[in-house]
């Protein structure tokens, strides 16, 4: 009687369905039909019990997630994998510029980060990686990335993503896996091959695109800096691919190179944007941008997404002629919510002919502001007459608003600080504004508080009306703290130096008040800047006194962190196991009811701020220092003891 071979039954364990259907993928490859395969996805549901003569685990995280939530794991032998980029979609990275900065998105720190060695140790090493995951999705600017799989997490202003798909367990586990399987050498060879032809299959791509790239460059290089034109190349989106010499030295002198900005970052005319985005045209005729005058031809290339445009310019704008600094409304930076809804609005009243009054505190901006509607308005060719009230002496006020209500010609006045003007210089102003309305457009700044002036009777309401046709406010920093990055990092890059900030860093100066505002940071920054030695910030290169020691009120921890933190305190202490299923239910009793996604992302951020670290052993979560004094000050009669 023939024996029947049993053959090892293996159970897969992932958090998500994309996950296992990749894991799926690779191990069915070797896997014959007689071995019993089940896949388990907790993102979906999840059994009481799982029997199987081997559990594998996609990730030791997700092992202590299944341990919390399957009631009984049984299995003559457990594996929790480790994984690494998958071949797919390699090829595909070929095409972006060595140095871009990338931001790599995954799930969580330890994937984005390992994932990026991974890259680099295979050859991708020619870009600057940043890793980014929930909750840290912080762009700070950078418009490409790069995901395993993780496309939902990609934030809304990252312009183009290159997706690698799900990662796939490295040889090491796929090794342990066959090896436990009895899957013999012969067994794996031929898939092995297959996989190693797809390998291949890829670099030959590579090569190939690599070496195409190559021999254009050497054959265009001393075409396109030889020649007298401007060139630049750009794809579909806009992007600048590549600008010769002459280009960059007339309209892009303050940048090392446009390679990788918008067009909308380079060019302020609404109408060359459009010919060169929209229209089908090759002649384009002349324009203007920047203070220089030229004429455009493109042409899109044949079978490939890319424009090639030469630009001529005219006698009087000779190259190396330094263009014309035009503040544009993409010079206040920022993604908050307040500060794109003042932009949107600044826009539109910038199309009309009314005068405005721009509120907000000091070192807000507001003179950028009142500048950038300037450049937005059809008044824009007209003389722009800016008056700082806040640098000038009476006698200078005075000659000066003697000089504006004696020009009768059209224009534009900027008028800063508005409420410093003397009450006798205000009667002449509102005087000139009653005689000559809709001669000169007034764009007003105001620090103060309008209301207290006109009640002490240091402004005259009718003057302040007439300004305040229409009506802008900055917010202050501390409003919209979500900026403070991206401020930071564009005047770091301002000041000519290339540096980085360290995220404790940008933690704190989110949480600071910043009573002077920009200008403060500004201040801050360059200093920074100034005296670092090494190519990182970190909060240790702030130097003492640079910032007020003041924080937000609102930068304390939300209650359901709070709640969380007393919870795997308590757990410590008791010598329990800190889950997320536990802890769950430990908020519902305590009033804030979570679900395990959300407490997911609160334990990320407890971690990433130092509040709670991840120990190996029974426990998992652990109480840190800093944790244990936030609680201690917040409730002065917590007992927190440390757990054996």
């Amino acid at each position: 009687m023939a024996l029947i071979m049993k053959y090892p039954s293996l159970t897969l364990i992932t958090g998500s369905r994309d996950t296992g259907d990749s894991l799926s993928e690779q191990l069915q490859i070797y896997l014959k039909k007689e071995h019993i395969f089940n896949l388990i996805v907790l993102d979906e549901s999840y059994p009481s019990a799982v029997d199987a003569d081997l559990i594998v685990f996609s990730s030791r995280s997700l092992e202590e997630e299944a341990r919390d939530k399957i009631g009984r794991l049984s299995a003559r032998r457990f594996i929790s994998g480790r994984r690494t980029i998958s071949h797919k979609g390699i090829d595909s990275l070929v095409a972006i510029p060595p140095g871009t900065d990338i931001l790599f998105i995954n799930d969580d720190r330890v994937s984005a980060e390992e994932s990026i060695e991974a890259l680099k140790k295979i050859g991708f090493n020619q870009f600057n990686y940043k890793a980014c995951y929930p909750p840290l999705l912080e762009t700070e600017g950078i418009k490409t990335a790069i995901t395993a799989g993780e496309t939902h997490l990609v934030p809304a202003e990252v312009s183009k993503a290159y997706d690698l798909g799900s990662r796939v367990f490295d040889y090491p586990t796929l090794a342990s896996i066959l090896l436990y399987l009895e899957i013999s050498p012969d067994e794996i060879e031929a898939p092995s091959f297959r996989y190693l032809k797809k390998i291949v299959s890829t670099s030959a791509k590579v090569s190939a695109y690599s070496q195409k790239i190559n021999k254009l460059n050497s054959q265009l290089i001393m075409l396109l800096e030889g020649s007298g034109e401007g060139i630049l190349t750009y794809d579909t989106s806009g992007t600048v691919l590549m600008a010769n010499e002459n280009f960059r030295s007339a309209l892009t002198p303050g940048l090392e190179s446009p390679v990788g900005y918008s067009l909308k970052d380079i060019f302020d005319s609404q109408e060359l944007l459009n010919f060169l985005l929209k229209s089908r045209k090759e002649k384009g005729g002349r324009f203007t941008t920047g203070g220089k005058h030229f004429s455009v031809r493109k042409t899109l290339h044949e079978n490939s997404s890319t424009y090639i445009c030469s630009i001529v310019f005219s006698k009087d704008d000779s190259i190396g002629t330094a263009p014309q600094e035009r503040v544009t409304f993409d010079k206040l930076s920022g993604k908050s919510e307040s500060l794109l809804k003042l932009k949107k609005q600044a826009e539109k009243l910038a199309a009309t002919d009314r005068n405005i009054l721009i509120e907000g505190e000091r070192g807000t901006g507001k003179k950028l502001l009142a500048r950038a509607i300037y450049n937005g308005s059809h008044r824009k060719q007209q003389i722009c007459q800016t008056i700082r009230l806040e640098a000038l002496n009476h006698e200078q006020m005075e000659k000066e608003i003697e000089t504006l209500v004696s020009d009768k010609e059209e224009g534009v006045v900027i008028l800063s600080e508005a409420a410093l003007l003397p009450l006798p210089l205000q009667k002449k102003l509102l005087l000139f504004l009653i005689n000559h309305r809709g001669k000169k457009r007034f764009i007003s700044t105001w620090s103060g508080d309008p209301l207290q002036n006109m009640v002490n009777k240091s402004f005259q309401a009718d003057l302040y009306f007439q300004l305040k046709e229409s009506y802008l406010r900055i917010p202050a920093l501390r409003e919209r703290p979500e900026d403070i990055p991206l401020i930071f990092k564009k005047i770091l890059q301002d000041s000519g130096r290339k540096l980085t900030a360290a995220r404790e860093l940008t933690a704190y100066l989110k949480s600071c008040s910043w009573p002077g505002n920009i200008t403060e940071l500004t201040n801050t920054a360059l200093t920074m800047a100034a005296l670092s030695e090494s190519g990182e910030l970190k909060l240790s290169s702030l130097p003492d006194g640079m910032v007020s020691q003041e924080t937000q009120k609102d930068s304390e921890l939300p209650p359901s962190s709070l709640n969380l933190l007393k919870s795997i305190d308590h757990l410590n202490r008791k010598q329990k196991v800190t889950g997320r299923a536990k802890l769950a239910a430990m908020a519902g009793e305590a009033g804030h009811k979570l679900t395990e996604a959300q407490i997911r992302r609160i334990l990320g951020e407890l971690i990433n701020e130092g509040y709670i670290s991840r120990e190996e052993g029974k426990y998992g979560l652990v109480m840190t220092e800093k944790g244990k004094n936030v609680l201690q000050v917040k409730y002065e009669n917590l007992q927190l003891q440390d757990h054996p």
